[in-house]
């Protein structure tokens, strides 16, 4: 798993100019974490979350951080907006709060990077799997000044070290999507017809269960065969998951899945937790249920919840079938929904949720090729790769720094070289950085080369002509430079689809 640390966690904004009289815009982080007192599972012990909170934000104020407190009971835009630009979500899991257990799912789907996690010990134990990233511990602090104070010292302590990662969405490492775009330029898409077999995941806790609001036992295996057979009798294909909610299959199946059913019986946090994911990686068609007893989190009220009875233990015939009536109705008028039962995108209808991230590659090359360089790049780029490279970089931005987070983010290095590379430092650098991350090497020759032994041993994208490689000098001298380097991105492109040749041709004859 990648980190980053808390000082990248979004760009510095600039300093105002000198007598504007602007002042730049506070940095925000954005708190999740329950509200008033609520029993810890695990311990029974009670936390006090507002009591809790100011020592949250004195810690974040030090370092330089404006603290807010995420609220989403009727799905406010502007704090969704928040949500998303925010230069920190710190998460506070402890009590497995089931509004903070959702709302991280919604920031995991909605954010590629920059969430912290803390927990006081003892909590859960279940909550290592399910926080999906590092979790700062601590001991729950003396309800006195002093005791806050140190609390808040210890916060901003534990992230101000340079070692302190903060957490690479799992989604985002596993999935390789590309953010949340807003649009308004076009109006918001109608949600896809319904393919003609569609396939539904179900997220629910299994086998026997507590129900923390009356303390009964719950058995949730009868009411899972009820959704089963009433799919079933809808022509929708059931699907489900016994894997972690951070797992590579869990997380592709809620992008995937036509329907997603979330029954929330007994408030299981692995199930709020993909609840929102799948609220922040799909605009429409997920279908939430919970028995009668159930109460749901604040973060929920404003959403249609499909209710149904349970009066014991297990659900009796009668109770069965009227759940199984109560789906059937529900999947009935599926067909003919065209907007987003996401709140998120119900909120913000010009935001698009996450694609896949277009293939991108990294150019590497000496200054001498920048002629060669930009033509290849602006025909990559119309072949739909996003395409990285030293031209991206703004005045006074930390241009080693970056470089190399761009070599390291992309799919591939392309390599522009002629002679005049292997004794260049920067892109040499940049070569044997992209050996050592394992990373694919395709080479772009703009002349015979006889060194280095990385690009030599590896197939060119230049193609052929006569047996011979045609080089991007011959593009120049033959009048055909433009055709040429349209031929090389098509190769790179067909390249990057396909396993990679084992190094060993030689590719660049002299």
């Amino acid at each position: 798993m990648l980190f980053r640390s808390l000082a990248d966690a979004s760009p510095q904004p600039a300093p105002p100019a000198p007598g504007s009289g602007t002042a730049a815009p506070p940095r925000i982080g954005l708190v999740l974490g329950g509200h008033g007192r609520r029993l810890d599972p695990a311990e029974g012990t009670p936390i006090d979350f507002d009591a809790l909170y100011p020592a949250i934000a004195q810690g974040l104020a030090h370092l330089d951080l404006s603290s807010r407190r995420l609220d989403l009971p009727s799905f406010d835009p502007a704090q969704v907006q928040t949500l998303l630009d925010a230069d920190l979500v710190l998460g506070d899991l402890s009590g497995t709060d089931p509004d903070t257990c959702y709302q991280l799912g919604l920031a995991l789907a909605l954010r590629p990077d920059g969430v912290q996690l803390i927990m006081q010990q003892g909590s859960w134990p279940g909550l290592e799997a399910l926080a999906l990233g590092l979790i700062h511990h601590y001991t729950a602090p003396a309800p006195t000044a002093d005791g806050l104070a140190g609390f808040a010292a210890w916060l901003a302590g534990s992230l101000r070290r340079p070692e302190t990662p903060l957490t690479r969405s799992p989604v985002y490492l596993g999935l390789d999507l590309r953010p949340p775009q807003l649009d308004t330029d076009t109006p918001a898409p109608d949600l896809p017809p319904l393919p003609s077999r569609p396939q539904a995941l179900l997220i629910q806790a299994q086998g026997q269960r507590v129900d923390p609001a009356s303390g009964r036992s719950v058995d949730l295996d009868d009411s899972r065969e009820a959704l089963r057979m009433a799919l079933q009798g809808a022509g929708i294909e059931a699907l489900s998951t016994d894997d972690d909610p951070g797992a590579p299959q869990t997380l592709q199946a809620l992008l995937d899945a036509d329907l997603v059913l979330a029954d929330l019986s007994t408030l299981p946090p692995d199930t709020l937790l993909q609840l929102g994911l799948r609220h922040g990686l799909r605009a429409g068609r997920t279908l939430i249920l919970a028995d009668t007893d159930t109460p749901l989190p604040s973060s929920l009220h404003s959403l249609q919840v499909l209710r149904y009875a349970r009066r014991g233990t297990r659900l009796d015939r009668r109770e069965q079938a009227e759940l199984g009536q109560l789906l059937q109705a529900a999947l009935a008028r599926l067909p003919a929904q065209t907007r987003p039962d996401s709140p998120v995108y119900a909120a913000l209808p010009a935001l698009r949720p996450p694609t896949p991230r277009p293939i991108r590659v990294f150019m590497s090359y000496p200054q001498t090729y920048t002629p060669y360089v930009r033509p290849l790049v602006a025909a990559l780029k119309g072949l739909g790769v996003d395409v990285r490279w030293d031209m991206d970089l703004s005045s006074g931005e930390d241009w080693a720094r970056t470089l190399g987070r761009m070599l390291e983010e992309a799919d591939a290095v392309v390599c522009v070289a002629g002679r005049d590379t292997a004794a260049r430092e920067f892109p040499m650098a940049e070569i044997h950085r992209a050996v050592e991350l394992d990373k694919r090497l395709i080479p772009v020759l703009v002349e015979p080369i006889e060194d280095p032994l990385e690009l030599t041993t590896r197939l060119a994208a230049n193609p052929e002509r006569d047996g011979r490689l045609r080089y991007l000098l011959d593009g120049w001298r033959e009048n055909d430079f433009d055709a040429l380097v349209a031929d090389i991105a098509e190769r790179i492109r067909q390249r990057l689809r396909a396993p990679e040749p084992t190094p060993g041709r030689d590719t660049a004859p002299a």
